[in-house]
């Protein structure tokens, strides 16, 4: 699952020595013989082992993998720290993560597929992919599968920023509740706004399945993650059982605890996957490469989603779009309260970048160290917010809705102000372009129509993150 709108605190940049030869100090990382050394910055490996360190320090986290592929193929991986803290068993290139709702973009390969092959429309309605949701589903006649791939289908998300006390209560994500919260109101009309939802997800995995007439699961397995040369990656609830597959921790009063997460059965085609680092490191590459969707089928899943009032949304069929500093960028995340998997692919460059670790809700996840190993990567310094004088800075203020309320944006000097739970200043870099000061790697893009903003998007490390429509302001 991706991580809530109110994300844990953490690190925006951290501080790592520049060092030369492979990975040691805690790490089992190496770089793989034969790859030209020019090709990457000096002291890569020791770089990328002092952001690892780093973040175990600032944790508390319990492990941690990195893996960096070249033209489809991994060229490092390393691992830190351990699975499981009651057994001490240390993760290796071996381990299984839970990668959560980067599922999402397997799933979506696997609807591509489909469709490529005349078993699936992308553009058929949610009713007729899944007879007898008409009756459930409000609005299941106008939900186009389409719909569900991108976000924009206005499913409650069974998730949601209460995913832990929803948890506890359950010993298993079944069917029935999904469908509770599928039965709900939606929150828009299919194609009028962004908002993740896993339910809408695990929706397009009932459609995979009846297409293709086998489980979800045996077709990601046979026709999916078999063809792109994925050998380690299953559905969580059929990976092989210790001590390949990590636990799932978060902070306790007493240090690190196992999370009521850790191996719930029941997630699907929404967040169900587990794979090793190496294994989600190729995937990028594999798409590329073809045999399980064609080139166009690729270009499909990576064309940004345009909402019914025109706005272009950048995340495509299952995947995040985004650019790092000009850098063109795509992939995904997937966590709770903090993100725990993330990929991050730049086609331009041959490189792609992939993060897993195993704890929640701590002050360095994923997503903070992925963005410090993909400066390392591209060579970038550490980030700067050069100010841009905006005088029309009154355009942006007002209320901006998001999938569990709202928050504001007030102007205050040369800065935006936005109130989300707590204040953070964010400063205006030209063309509607927003940075921030807590996290100057992120920025805000706001969108306008004839003028007028109407919508703003997120973007966590370059990638895409979440659209906010801006509430309408009521009449006289």
């Amino acid at each position: 699952m991706a991580g809530a709108s109110k994300r844990s605190p953490r690190v925006g940049w951290l501080a790592a020595a520049v060092t030369t030869g492979v990975i040691a100090c805690g790490g089992d990382g190496e770089q793989t013989a034969g790859v030209d050394p020019g090709r990457f910055p000096p002291g890569l490996p020791g770089r990328v082992d002092s952001i690892a360190n780093a973040a175990l320090a600032a944790g508390p986290l319990a492990g941690l993998s990195i893996a960096i592929a070249a033209d489809g193929e991994p060229v490092f991986a390393g691992s830190w720290g351990v699975a499981d803290v009651r057994s001490g068993a240390r993760v290796d290139r071996g381990t299984l993560y839970d990668v959560s709702s980067l599922t999402a973009s397997i799933t979506a390969a696997a609807a591509v597929r489909l469709s490529e092959s005349g078993r699936l429309d992308l553009d058929q309605t949610l009713d007729t992919a899944v007879p007898g949701l008409a009756a459930i589903v409000p609005g299941a006649d106008r939900i186009r599968l389409r719909h569900l791939l991108t976000n924009t289908s206005g499913l409650s998300d069974f998730v949601g920023d209460a995913t832990t006390a929803w948890i506890a209560d359950r010993e298993s994500v079944d069917r029935d509740a999904v469908l509770e919260a599928a039965a709900r109101p939606a929150a828009f009309a299919p194609g009028e706004a962004w908002s993740e939802s896993h339910t809408a997800f695990r929706m397009a995995g009932e459609a995979i399945g009846r297409a293709a007439g086998v489980s979800y699961a045996a077709f990601v397995r046979d026709s999916v993650a078999g063809p792109l040369g994925l050998a380690d990656t299953y559905l969580c609830d059929e990976r092989p059982a210790e001590p390949r597959r990590v636990s799932v921790h978060e902070p306790g009063q007493g240090g690190l605890e196992i999370s009521p997460l850790d191996r719930m059965p029941g997630f699907e085609s929404e967040a169900g996957l587990c794979m090793t680092i190496e294994d989600l490191v190729r995937i990028p590459g594999a798409f590329e490469r073809g045999g399980v969707i064609t080139p166009a089928g690729v270009e499909e899943m990576l064309a940004p989603t345009t909402l019914a009032n025109g706005i272009e949304v950048d995340y495509g069929l299952g995947v995040r779009l985004g650019s790092l500093e000009g850098h063109r960028l795509w992939g995904n995340r997937g966590g709770v309260g903090s993100t725990r998997a993330i990929l991050m692919h730049f086609p331009d460059d041959g490189l792609t970048l992939a993060v897993l670790q195993n704890t929640d809700g701590v002050r360095v996840d994923a997503l903070s160290v992925a963005g410090n190993v993909a400066r390392a990567l591209l060579g970038l310094p550490p980030p700067v917010l050069e100010p841009v004088p905006a005088p029309d800075l009154d355009r942006y203020a007002g209320r901006y809705i998001e999938a569990d309320g709202e928050y504001t944006m007030a102007v205050n000097a040369d800065s935006l102000i936005r109130s989300r739970g707590d204040s953070n200043a964010l400063v205006p870099l030209g063309a509607g372009l927003f940075g921030w000061r807590r996290y100057p790697m992120d920025r805000f893009r706001f969108h306008d129509i004839a003028g007028a903003v109407v919508g703003v998007s997120e973007y966590y490390n370059g990638l895409f993150a979440e659209y906010h429509p801006r509430k309408a302001e009521a009449g006289p």
